[in-house]
């Protein structure tokens, strides 16, 4: 979870996952992710981040994800 601070939030409610907000949240769809997928591939792409500050940064980055679910 080092990767990503206290506050952090993960948004994929296009693909109908709840707001996820900070390491509880992150950390529980990442277990319940791993017990339900067999197989998984990222392909990230376009990286862009629009803010950055001495304490944060904000962007956006583009995935073709296939996974084979159990």
């Amino acid at each position: 979870m080092d990767l990503f601070t206290q506050d952090a939030v993960f948004d994929e409610r296009e693909f109908g996952t709840p707001l996820l907000n900070g390491h509880d949240d992150i950390r529980a769809y990442g277990q319940e992710l791993a017990s339900t997928v067999t197989y998984a591939m990222h392909h990230m792409t376009t990286h862009l981040i629009d803010e950055l500050t001495a304490t944060s940064a904000r962007g956006v980055a583009f995935a073709v994800v296939e996974a084979l679910m159990n």
